[in-house]
Order: C-alpha cells, then sequence, then structure tokens
C-alpha cells in the first residue's frame, strides 16, 4: 500500500497518536537501575498479551506527559503479540510511519515488566496496520501464549472488551477510583522514564485498563467517516476499508489515544480486532471506537506467523 493510499487513514487516525517533544522535569538524578536491567518494574504479578509501545529522543520520552506539545514526530501507542517464537507484535501503522523521525528506526516495548526494542517488520495492505518485530535478545517464557483470533465478524450488541496499557493523569485516576474503575498503575514512567520527582503523587503514569463494550455498528466504511473535501479519488482503496463501531459501557472521561493498536476481544477471549481511531464532537461522551476487524486480516498475519489458532 502506497503512502498516498493511507492518506485518509492518518487525517482521522493520527490523533489517536500523541505527537510531542520531551523535557525532563525530574528534580534530582541518580544511576537508573530499571533502565540498566531492562526493566520497569522489579516483577509485574500481571501478565498480559498488550504492549505499550514509545518513541524516545535521547533517552527521554518523545512525549513527556506533561502537556509540552511540539509539532512532528510519534509518541507512544499500544500493540499486541501474535507470535511469541518470533517476537511479533501487531499495532497502528500511523504510530510505525513515524519510526526513523527521531533518528531511530525502532521503538521501546514495555510487557509485562520487560523492556525491548522492535522495529517494522510490515506494513498491512490497505489499512491502518502493522506488525512490529523484537530486535533484542528475548525468550519465548518471556511472553504468554498469544491470543486466539477468531474468524466470525462481529454482529450488532455483541459484547466486546478492550484490553491495553494507557496514560492517566492524576485527576484521571481519581475520577476512576471515585466510579470504581479499579485499573492497574504500571509504575512505567515513574521507574524507567523518570519523568517525575519521586515523593509526588499527582503525576500521569500507566495504567492496565479493560474496558467493556458494546457492538453498535458492524460494518462502517471510511468513506462515511470522512468530509467531502477529504474523499480523494487516488485513496478509493483507503476509503473502502470497513471497520466495525463500538461504544464503551461507560464513559472514558478522556481521549482514547494511546490505544491505537491494542487488540479488542469478544466475551470468549478470541480477538475480534484492533483499536483503530475515535470520532468525538466537543462536548459529547468518550465512548465511540472504531475498530478493524481482525478477519478481514488473518490471512496476512498467517503468512507472517505460520501456525496458529483460529
Amino acid at each position: 500500500m502506497s503512502l498516498i493510499s493511507r492518506t485518509t487513514f492518518l487525517i482521522i487516525a493520527g490523533f489517536l497518536v500523541i505527537v510531542a517533544g520531551c523535557n525532563d522535569p525530574i528534580e534530582r538524578r541518580e544511576l537508573n537501575k530499571y533502565k540498566a536491567q531492562n526493566r520497569y518494574v522489579e516483577k509485574q504479578d500481571l501478565v498480559t498479551q498488550t504492549a505499550f509501545l514509545a518513541m524516545e529522543v535521547d533517552g527521554n520520552l518523545r512525549y513527556d506527559f506533561t502537556g509540552n506539545l511540539e509539532e512532528g514526530g510519534g509518541g507512544y501507542a499500544s500493540g499486541f503479540l501474535i507470535s511469541r517464537s518470533k517476537g511479533l507484535f501487531k499495532t497502528a501503522y500511523h504510530f510505525t510511519e513515524h519510526l526513523g523521525e527521531n533518528g531511530l528506526d525502532w521503538c521501546r516495548l514495555f510487557i509485562n515488566g520487560r523492556v525491548y526494542r522492535a522495529e517494522l517488520y510490515r506494513a498491512l495492505s490497505n489499512r491502518d496496520s502493522a506488525v512490529i518485530k523484537i530486535i533484542d535478545n528475548f525468550s519465548e517464557t518471556d511472553f504468554p501464549e498469544a491470543p486466539v483470533f477468531s474468524s466470525r465478524k462481529v454482529k450488532v450488541r455483541d459484547k466486546v472488551f478492550i484490553e491495553g496499557y494507557h496514560p492517566h493523569p492524576y485527576y484521571i485516576r481519581l475520577k476512576d477510583q471515585e466510579s470504581g474503575k479499579k485499573f492497574q498503575l504500571i509504575p512505567l514512567l515513574k521507574n524507567y522514564y523518570q519523568t517525575v520527582n519521586v515523593d509526588k503523587e499527582d503525576y500521569t503514569e500507566i495504567v492496565y485498563e479493560v474496558l467493556e463494550a458494546k457492538v453498535v455498528k458492524d460494518v462502517v466504511t471510511m468513506d462515511e467517516l470522512l468530509k467531502p473535501e477529504q474523499r480523494k479519488p487516488e485513496d478509493l482503496l483507503s476509503r473502502l476499508h470497513t471497520f466495525f463501531e463500538i461504544k464503551t459501557k461507560d464513559d472514558h472521561l478522556f481521549s482514547f489515544g494511546g490505544l491505537s493498536g491494542t487488540l479488542v476481544k469478544n466475551d470468549r477471549g478470541e480477538v475480534v480486532g484492533e483499536v483503530t481511531m475515535e470520532l468525538r464532537k466537543q462536548g459529547e461522551e468518550n465512548r465511540i471506537i472504531y475498530v478493524t476487524p481482525i478477519e478481514s486480516e488473518i490471512d496476512e498475519i498467517k503468512d507472517l506467523v505460520g501456525n496458529y489458532q483460529r
């Protein structure tokens, strides 16, 4: 798929990746044992099939989570395991297209307490979808089994679940607690990147969230989501790409940005899709997400991975 034909995806989906520059507000420095050990916690009891992805500048986050935004470059996104023997993860192309802009052709991949580098392995055809591959040494035992893909199309009113790592500002974490949400705090920014003073609590940090949702439309084309002036004849293939639309059970309170590329499962625990983008009008709740159906990508993934369960 050419870069031109991806344009319509990037117009709408690009905002799900945060773009920014980085300065470091930490007030004291010491040897970072976590970076030295390629870890971000001593031990993470939570075992997941999803990963947090981040781009760096000079060893620091390209996005500093303090609201200090600059133009250009990718920031962070999500991905999920598709082959533990090959170290392959699915993610969003509108994240991977920024690889190389900071002088590095890899991103950091954080999963289950460990940290790796990963580079673009394959951009999947006609979709805002890509596969990245770990380039550091790793063992299969570092990862759980890859999730099972569903070959069945979703139906309206199907219950689904979004699983992934996501940065939550302190005020959002307080509101999460007040509403009874118990998202596990993952001290990745505090430990690995040391973006805040160790004595502070009111900072943005990564949480692992599981969001319940229902399918409200089983087929939505990109053409339906574009404004008339965005419908370019040369992007016809991208415009014909289809999604399904889901609505979360609860208001997410702020952007889903950063969940691009993470998996969506059905109530049997099978992957039915990949988060691609959100659309929200000002003043509305954050509840609508557009998902690329996994059955549209199974054949390409099979070529990359080999044997897998369907």
